[in-house]
């Protein structure tokens, strides 16, 4: 696929995302994040919390991870500010669609629909690219890799003789 191709189908997983959002009336819509606004965006999801909020540098993670490859990064919004980040990646060659990243803002009223979004994102891309598989990448702990597992319904890949959970995965129909 070439990077038009993915730049179409994550505009089309975008809408498709927004319009999920629109139906459940969640008052928070999605924005792709590129160059011209990565530095904009950045700066208005850490400015003005309490304490530090980002556990990741955002602008960072765009040059090296984003930038040229076939990934992605959005923010949902309340308004014009941004109350969540998301970070994805696309494997064509694994056939699947990852996750890397996600972090909410403190005190954002957006509990429980950042991961939902993300998620649903996620299935869009696959979606439209037609892959077959969705992944979480990394989860930060076992806690949290069981409220994955429970609230998506995905399926943890352990490493060997270990807990800790590589990533999880959900299969989708193309």
């Amino acid at each position: 696929m070439s990077k038009e191709q993915i730049r179409e189908a994550l505009n089309a997983a975008a809408e498709v995302t927004n319009e999920w959002l629109r139906q459940n009336a969640l008052g928070l819509r999605l924005e792709l994040v590129d160059q011209a606004t990565v530095k904009v965006t950045v700066e208005r999801f850490t400015r003005g919390a309490r304490r530090k909020v980002s556990h990741w540098n955002w602008e960072t993670f765009y040059y090296k991870q984003v930038k040229g490859r076939p990934a992605w990064m959005f923010d949902l919004r309340r308004g014009d500010q941004p109350v969540v980040m998301c970070l994805g990646t696309v494997r064509i060659s694994g056939d699947y669609v990852a996750l890397e990243y996600l972090e909410r803002r403190k005190y954002a009223r957006a509990r429980g629909v950042a991961l939902a979004a993300s998620f649903q994102f996620a299935l869009a891309v696959a979606g439209v690219m037609g892959l077959t598989q969705v992944r979480l990448n990394n989860p930060l702990n076992l806690k949290l890799a069981r409220y994955y597992e429970r609230e998506l319904n995905m399926t943890p890949v352990r490493q060997a003789g270990s807990r800790e959970v590589q990533f999880l995965y959900i299969n989708v129909q193309p």
